[in-house]
């Protein structure tokens, strides 16, 4: 029975894949990614701004046809979008034949059962701990790998629908990531990410006194994994004692991705942010004082209910003065169940669209004069994969910067190479072997 695996969203989900790959795997499965060839079709989905959710929704409605066809066809949603639309799925796309929330992935075998059985089904979007020692997966990619670490998130952002679909912050157990490293690099993969809402909120609900500085610390002795990274910090949460580790760490990346969000106190505060933009200054300056080599990166939203021109100022200013090395940028999406869609105080859509071209403009300048500094540099970069032409290594530097060399030789995939940089461009660099 083949099986196409359809991903949307963020790392967790690319995550949550690998582990239902591995899953069906383990119970006989093969894959592909021809739709049209599909015994079944699982769409693990992403519901954080409205415009993924009109997508997936415009690919699910494609997917009737098929079923037309071939009746026999499954068709499953999984994800933050079947967590959050629960049994009106089926209203939205009668065609389903079962909705699974995120925590829900140990289910899947008995949903697919019950609906070879005749019953479409739907999970009852519980939320669960963690309950198995350490995920096994397929990684999509053989070079670099995945670990969530605590799923959730208690922030409630007002414009986030995170937590209403995610649930409550809950920490995996030390050993467990431990013995998911372990797993990783019997793969030969040696560039792995810890995955989390909020990782500096780890450490909640555990008997063991730790939290993610001292998770950090104690997996950089274990030497385990040559790269760990690390996404998403919150402001409010990350303690300038994680830089120091970091900073003294052998296998710690100097990345740091800080989203800010906005540069106006006014409108942080009408975010639920719950720090100022003096605080998060003092962080952004201990991490250039402290990190050798860092790069810093952010999440940016214009547009949000009640902006004023003076808050969006507020915003470029910061821009300018924290100089990041990228930033990703976002016009703000309503999503129905926050506190930011009761707000009636909208920005009009011709206003939000000149921020987020002037944001963009001033940014990508920055980004560009960031990477040309690097000409002539060396790097060690760890070779991963291909351009999107297929004939160009590609790879990253500890501070994930990704680096294009004009090269086709799959010999260096997964292996780390020293490359002087050639040329620095918007979005990476090009180089050249040494």
């Amino acid at each position: 029975m083949k099986v196409c695996i359809l991903t949307y969203g963020c790392q967790m989900n690319v995550h949550d894949s690998e582990v239902i790959k591995n899953k069906l795997h383990q119970l006989g499965y093969s894959f592909t990614d021809d739709t049209e060839q599909s015994d079944m079709i699982l769409i693990v989905s992403c519901c954080v701004r409205e415009s993924a959710e009109k997508r997936i929704y415009g690919r699910i409605n494609y997917f009737k046809k098929l079923k037309y066809k071939n009746p026999s066809l499954i068709i499953g949603l999984m994800g933050c979008l079947a967590q959050k639309d629960k049994k009106e799925v089926f209203k939205n796309a009668p065609h389903i034949d079962f909705a699974l929330g995120p925590q829900e992935i140990g289910s899947l075998e008995n949903m697919i059962l019950s609906v070879k059985a005749g019953k479409r089904s739907v999970g009852d979007f519980k939320e669960r701990e963690f309950i198995v020692s350490g995920d096994r997966v397929i990684p999509d990619n053989h070079y670099v790998g995945w670990i969530s670490i605590m799923k959730g998130c208690d922030n409630y952002c007002s414009y986030c629908i995170v937590p209403y679909v995610r649930g409550h912050e809950v920490s995996k157990p030390f050993e467990y990531i431990v013995d998911e490293m372990k797993y990783l690099s019997s793969l030969g993969i040696k560039d792995v990410t810890l995955l989390g809402q909020n990782v500096n909120s780890y450490g909640k609900g555990l008997e063991e006194n730790i939290d993610f500085t001292k998770l950090l610390s104690k997996i950089d002795k274990l030497n385990i994994i040559p790269r760990i990274r690390f996404m998403t910090s919150h402001p409010k949460d990350m303690d300038i004692s994680l830089i120091d580790v970091i900073g003294k760490g052998k296998n710690l990346c100097e990345h740091i991705h800080l989203p800010v969000q906005a540069g106006s106190n006014r409108v942080l505060k009408e975010m639920n942010r719950k720090y100022d933009i003096e605080t998060y200054l003092k962080k952004i300056e201990y991490i250039k004082k402290t990190l050798k080599g860092y790069a810093i990166t952010s999440d940016i939203i214009v547009g949000f209910p009640g902006e004023k021109e003076e808050d969006f100022e507020k915003t470029i200013e910061l821009v300018k003065k924290v100089r990041y090395d990228a930033v990703h940028t976002f016009v703000y999406s309503k999503r129905s169940g926050t506190k930011a869609a009761e707000m009636s105080e909208t920005v009009p859509e011709e206003t939000k669209q000149r921020w987020i071209k002037k944001l963009i403009d001033v940014q990508n300048p920055i980004s560009l004069e960031i990477n040309q500094s690097l000409e002539g540099k060396e790097f060690e970069v760890y070779f991963e994969g291909f351009d999107n032409k297929g004939e160009n290594l590609k790879g990253r530097t500890r501070n994930n910067k990704i680096v294009v060399v004009k090269k086709k030789d799959e010999t260096l995939l997964g292996e780390f190479r020293q490359v002087r940089i050639t040329q620095g461009q918007h979005w990476c660099l090009m180089g050249e072997l040494l």
